[in-house]
């Protein structure tokens, strides 16, 4: 384990520590490692990028399993390119400042099913919601974007 996570758990800088991916990504050998500091690791993982993102932000907005969200708001979503990752890394913090999730998605279409399910989904404030792409055309097509903003105008 690495000392400057025991170091921030003991100064109590953090309470919860989330594990974003499966265990193909994050080995349970660190979950193991976190558990040892007294710390219950919740994973949030899905099938594929795709999911895990969508997961991540249901969890965010409240309305995910497992655990307790509720940190995020529902009028801002960023949308990222999935296969590369210095778009939505980069983007991460801004989307901290505006309380958003991030999703991904493929360059072009068609959405990702979950990615399509999430967007049109109960949980956004669809009088307020503010689709925010990260990246420019060569990350995230105009077809793919207007895909999304069609979805998210589509409310269950």
């Amino acid at each position: 384990m690495r000392k400057y996570l025991v170091d921030a758990h003991e100064d109590g800088i953090f309470e919860r520590v989330l594990v974003a991916g499966g265990t193909a990504t994050i080995s349970n050998a660190v979950t193991s490692d976190l558990s040892t500091l007294g710390l219950s690791p919740v994973r949030i993982g899905g099938r594929d990028r795709f999911d895990t993102a969508v997961r991540l932000g249901e969890y965010a907005l409240g309305s995910g399993t497992p655990g307790e969200g509720a940190c995020l708001d529902n009028d801002e979503i960023g949308l990222a390119v999935g296969y590369e990752f210095a778009d939505g890394l980069s983007a991460g913090p801004f989307m901290a400042l505006v309380r958003g999730p991030m999703l991904l998605l493929p360059t072009d279409p068609p959405i990702p099913s979950v990615v399509r399910r999430f967007l049109s989904g109960p949980e956004l404030d669809r009088e307020m919601l503010t689709l925010i792409a990260i990246g420019w055309t060569a990350a995230l097509s105009d077809e793919i974007l207007d895909d999304a903003r069609d979805e998210a105008a589509r409310a269950q």
